[in-house]
């Protein structure tokens, strides 16, 4: 499905990514801010799954396990980070202007 936009992303590993892993979630679990750059954001974003893939790779000593591994990095390997990384900061932006409205009122 690469090369296929979906639901308004650029394709579909990048809004399963933002769904399932990433949605809920704020700037600073990835210990970012508002007022980064997208490229950091998106270099958090990348470093924080790639932690997670290796973390799930050492509990399993079994062979088999690259194998899942393996998939998981082809399909993460589509996944527009930039994309991700501008919605969140796009996000948090908004919320940070709606907070400051609605303590002006």
């Amino acid at each position: 499905m690469t090369g296929n936009e979906h639901n308004g992303w650029t394709n579909y590993e990048t809004w399963f990514v933002h769904v399932a892993l990433l949605d809920g979630t704020s700037l600073a679990d990835y210990g970012c801010a508002p007022g980064d750059s997208v490229y950091d954001v998106r270099r958090a974003l990348m470093a924080w799954m790639d932690d997670l893939l290796i973390a799930d790779l050492r509990r399993s000593a079994d062979i088999s396990a690259s194998i899942p591994h393996m998939l998981a990095e082809e399909f993460l390997s589509d996944v527009n980070w930039y994309e991700i990384a501008q919605h969140m900061l796009e996000a948090e932006t908004q919320d940070e202007g709606t907070q400051d409205e609605e303590e002006s009122a």
